[in-house]
């Protein structure tokens, strides 16, 4: 169970497809979120919890994602580990399963996300 990320117009490798796991994808989602606050972005993140289509149109959309989510992290170099509490849902299924629901993303996951949009033209998530 995951996010499978396709991009709609790759430039290379890098842009074709990336995974997150269910848990990795809440912290990295909640990080797009905050960096698009952060730098005044109007993107729409709404419906990104879902794997049903939505995501971004352009690869300028996403350079801007990219340079906000690094711009964001630039301010907070001691920051080594995302953490993310996760969603009511995703906490419910942990518990059933003896699971913990709370994700960690390491940098080097952003690092892999960013190079993606970098080279996406756009991206689905499925």
């Amino acid at each position: 169970m995951g996010m499978d990320i396709s991009g709609k117009n790759p430039k290379d490798a890098a842009g074709e497809y990336i995974r997150f796991s269910i848990w990795g994808w809440s912290p990295m989602l909640d990080l797009c979120r905050c960096a698009s606050r952060d730098a005044c972005l109007d993107l729409l993140t709404d419906g990104w919890e879902f794997n049903d289509g939505h995501g971004l149109d352009s690869q300028t959309a996403c350079d801007k994602l990219a340079d906000a989510i690094e711009a964001l992290l630039a301010k907070h170099p001691e920051v080594t580990k995302l953490r993310s509490a996760g969603t009511d849902t995703a906490k419910r299924f942990g518990a059933l399963f003896g699971l913990d629901a709370s994700a960690t993303l390491e940098r080097a996951d952003v690092a892999r996300w960013v190079t993606f949009l970098r080279s996406c033209g756009g991206f689905a998530i499925h």
